[in-house]
């Protein structure tokens, strides 16, 4: 396994994501959401593995208190890294009190789920309601006095769109940035962001490498907006052909390979996903013309197509 140093932490460049394992979740995941048992085994097969981040948040079901029973029983030498995820109500955003109230009550659930003493990597999740500009009135004092008092030690966002880091990536204490991006989202290379997070060397967690599951879902499977996904994923599948490679491998590959990454977010509800996806990982590069056919593909690219959140509304 690989690993990327940065803020002081030792981040593999496959993160565990583990909303799946606290509630269903997934458009393509037919099994479910596995017992507490497979759970643990998840957990222990991608750390074993050398997998040591994990992906959650405090309203992702158990999924805190999951991994918080993993690193109490386990007693590893070297603790997981892991990336938590706090809300907050947007209406009372600009009143500082409720921010402090809420961020702390969510903070400090997070550290008794995790029987953690200090949240290693600390994200607000972003509410698509909430403009940038006000956030960096908001959180940065939240910030710094939540790391003042010890509770965390790397703190950040996690976005939906691309457009909002040119504004936030100017403040030190967005230190890490999680957002979506795949083979059918372009946004963050296209807007350029994606090299100045890189040049103002952030941590960036890339999600939804797989779209949640749609690269492997069947036409007849799709419903609403998702419909209009159908020519999009035939052209995946037909540059996969000719590349002689998996879908999978081609979106792994994908992001993979493109510069300014940390670490790839996955999920997984059995362990033979942890080593199908540390497989893909040590898989084979696009070639050029793959990645320029990809290119044109998705260039017209609907956003319904590649926000999830606007799939079935």
């Amino acid at each position: 396994m690989e690993y990327i140093n940065k803020a002081g932490l030792h981040i593999s460049r496959l993160t565990l994501g583990t909303v799946a394992l606290g509630m269903n979740y997934g458009i393509s995941n037919d099994s479910g959401q596995p017992s507490a048992r497979k759970s643990q085994e998840i957990l222990s097969t991608a750390y074993d593995l050398g997998i040591n981040t994990f992906d959650t948040a405090n309203d992702y079901g158990c999924a805190e208190a999951l991994i918080g029973k993993y690193i109490g029983d386990q007693r590893n030498e070297r603790e997981p890294v892991i990336v938590t995820k706090f809300k907050l109500n947007v209406k009372g955003i600009l009143n500082r009190k409720q921010v402090r109230e809420e961020a702390l009550k969510s903070i400090q659930a997070s550290l008794r789920s995790l029987q953690i003493k200090q949240l290693p990597i600390v994200l607000y999740h972003k509410d698509e309601q909430v403009p940038a500009e006000i956030l960096m009135d908001v959180l940065p004092p939240l910030f710094a006095e939540l790391k003042k008092e010890g509770l965390v030690n790397v703190t950040g966002i996690s976005l939906y769109y691309p457009n909002e880091i040119e504004t936030l990536v100017k403040e030190d204490l967005f230190q890490a940035f999680q957002i979506p991006m795949n083979v059918f989202d372009w946004r963050l290379i296209r807007t350029g962001m994606l090299s100045t997070l890189n040049r103002s060397d952030k941590i960036v967690f890339i999600r939804s490498v797989f779209l949640q599951g749609l690269f492997f879902m069947k036409p007849a499977s799709l419903k609403g907006k998702l419909t209009a996904a159908e020519n999009y994923l035939d052209g995946l599948k037909n540059i996969a052909q000719r590349e002689g490679m998996s879908v999978a491998q081609i979106a792994f590959s994908f992001v993979r390979d493109t510069e300014g990454i940390t670490s790839l977010i996955f999920g997984a509800v059995n362990a033979r996903q942890i080593k199908e996806n540390i497989h893909l990982l040590n898989g084979a590069a696009l070639s050029e013309k793959a990645r320029n056919d990809i290119k044109t593909l998705v260039l017209d690219m609907p956003e319904d197509i590649i926000v999830p959140g606007r799939w079935f509304n």
